[in-house]
C-alpha cells in the first residue's frame, strides 16, 4: 500500500512537472497578469509529440484577448513538418483559398525552425489578434492577418478541433 502510494505521488510529481513551462518573458510585459489556464499532452497512438499549455490574463482565455499557446516538443520535428501539418488542419477546418493557404504555409515554414526534443514554440495573440510566434526565449517572426490566427489558434482551441480532450484541458474544463 505504501510503496503504491508512493508510486502514485511520483507520478503525479512527475505530470505536474511536465507542463510546468513559463511563456517567453516577454510576454508579462504584453498579457497583464499572465498565467496558466491549462495544460495538457498531445499524442498520436503511442507516440507523445508535445505538452501544450494556455496563457491568460487571469489565468482566464476570452477568444478576443491577448493569450498564448506553447508547445514544448517531445521529439525532434523538422519546422517544414510542422508548417505542413498546421496547414493540414487549417484545411480540415473549411478553408479552400489556394492562394491563402500557399500564402500562410510559406510563412510558417519560413518561420517555423526544427525542434528537437524539450524545445518550445509559443505562439502569441496580440490585441491587433496578429500572430507572434517565439522559439524558447527569441521571437522568430509575426504573421499579421488576423485569418490566420483565428484558423491556427483553433487547431487546438477551436470547438471542431481533431483533439477535444486535450481543448478540454487547454481551457480548464
Amino acid at each position: 500500500m505504501r510503496k503504491s502510494l508512493l508510486l502514485l505521488f511520483a507520478s503525479l510529481t512527475f505530470s505536474l512537472s511536465a507542463f510546468s513551462d513559463t511563456p517567453p518573458s516577454a510576454l508579462y510585459y504584453s498579457v497583464p497578469n499572465i498565467s496558466p489556464v491549462g495544460s495538457g499532452r498531445y499524442s498520436v497512438f503511442l507516440w507523445d509529440v508535445y505538452d501544450a499549455t494556455l496563457y491568460a490574463s487571469n489565468g482566464i482565455w476570452h477568444a478576443g484577448k491577448p493569450f498564448a499557446l506553447s508547445l514544448t516538443y517531445l521529439r525532434d520535428i523538422k519546422g517544414k513538418q510542422i508548417a505542413k501539418a498546421s496547414i493540414d488542419r487549417i484545411q480540415r477546418q473549411g478553408v479552400t483559398n489556394q492562394q491563402q493557404l500557399k500564402s500562410w504555409s510559406k510563412q510558417m515554414t519560413d518561420l517555423f525552425p526544427d525542434v528537437t526534443e524539450g524545445s518550445s514554440i509559443t505562439g502569441y495573440v496580440n490585441e491587433n489578434r496578429e500572430s507572434v510566434f517565439f522559439f524558447g526565449e527569441q521571437e522568430i517572426g509575426r504573421i499579421r492577418d488576423p485569418r490566420f490566427s483565428k484558423y491556427f489558434f483553433n487547431i487546438w482551441l477551436g470547438m471542431d478541433t481533431e483533439a477535444p480532450e486535450l481543448r478540454a484541458q487547454l481551457l480548464g474544463l
